[in-house]
């Protein structure tokens, strides 16, 4: 002993003990190898149990640091409306049990077993199991602060769909019912691409289209169903942020029409069947400029565009032959109800005449 340069009488137990299992395990690294390294994991177990314990409450109030920075988060992408991601929430749940776990194992275990750490000559069982279950904790730990480096906790708002601009007290008429049901045959026909309701101002016609989309997005007739307004004063930036709105698709601010009708035509075209339903049109709506990919000129792209509709409501029967509809809906100015026009006086398969 006196060969020593410090005297193990003038340092605390642990230090002692942790000084002389390093001498042992060197020695029997040496000797056993491989054998003796599984051995050595349980010395140090017992050994550096006040050392594992600290460490743990160290790595328990950084974890619970990151778990407050994922929260802040989670409060700025809700304020937005967007879906936290489910392995998120599996985080925090996660993350709010080892902390659980580990305050109570600090708390009660660690008191309970208190005089394991005094003397010179403790309890070794006791260390070793103190130890061995701060050192279990901290690889979960490790593990779920490794987890919880999240580059994006949630996931898009889901786009608005066309059920919830529906009006909830809408009533079936015997006039509207009978609008329906014709609008929906047409809808059903292959070689029917363009559908206009037209009618007084008041009369019912969006309500009369947002519920007819309501159904056949329902009934699955359609993959997905948008709806943009138009109006007098129309402004396309406008329109076409309404119908990416619902795809959905993002345009950058400094995109220009042009360039939001590349992108929305290219998503139009990706989507297998779409009605697209345009509100209160008030005179010719280029649709190309727009970005839907439906040429009203070109015959053989509307056969090919089966998967493209449009349904869209005007005040004006001029609208109508310039937009090349195929079924026109008229209101009948004495009852306020819809009437049709004779499918004798035109074809589904073609648009309405001039005259």
């Amino acid at each position: 002993m006196s060969s020593f340069p410090i005297s193990l009488a003038a340092i605390s137990s642990d230090m002692a003990m942790e000084f002389i299992s390093s001498i042992v395990l060197e020695i029997g690294k040496c000797l056993l190898g491989p054998v003796f390294e599984a051995v050595g994991q349980r010395v140090n177990y017992v050994v550096k149990v006040k050392e594992n314990i600290e460490q743990l409450s160290k790595q328990v109030r950084e974890l619970e640091k990151t778990k407050e920075s994922v929260e802040n988060l989670i409060k700025q992408v809700e304020r937005k409306g967007e879906d936290i991601k489910d392995s998120v929430t599996k985080w925090l749940e996660d993350v709010k049990s080892i902390v659980d776990e580990t305050n109570s194992f600090i708390n009660n275990e660690i008191k309970e077993n208190g005089s394991c750490f005094k003397g010179l000559y403790p309890n070794c069982g006791s260390r070793y199991q103190l130890s061995k279950k701060a050192g279990e904790k901290m690889k979960r730990i490790k593990e779920l602060q490794e987890g919880g480096r999240f580059d994006v906790v949630s996931d898009p708002a889901p786009p608005l769909g066309i059920e919830f601009m529906c009006d909830r007290d809408f009533q079936m008429f015997k006039s509207r019912e009978l609008a329906i049901k014709e609008i929906r045959e047409a809808l059903r026909d292959e070689n029917v691409h363009v559908i206009g309701v037209y009618g007084m101002g008041g009369v019912g016609k969006t309500t009369l289209v947002k519920e007819i989309g309501k159904q056949v997005e329902k009934e699955k007739l359609f993959d997905k169903v948008v709806m943009a307004v138009v109006s007098q004063d129309r402004n396309l930036k406008q329109i076409q942020g309404e119908i990416a709105g619902m795809l959905p698709l993002e345009f950058e601010e400094k995109e220009d029409v042009l360039e939001r009708a590349q992108k929305l035509s290219r998503k139009l075209q990706n989507e297998k069947s779409i009605l697209i339903i345009l509100d209160d049109m008030w005179d010719y709506l280029d649709l190309k400029q727009l970005g839907i990919p439906l040429d009203l000129d070109d015959n053989n792209q509307r056969e090919r565009r089966g998967c493209c509709k449009i349904l869209l409501t005007t005040r004006s029967q001029d609208v109508c032959h310039e937009m090349k509809t195929n079924l026109v809906v008229l209101k009948t100015y004495k009852t306020k109800m819809f009437s049709f026009l004779p499918f004798g006086s035109f074809s589904l398969k073609n648009p309405i005449p001039n005259s």
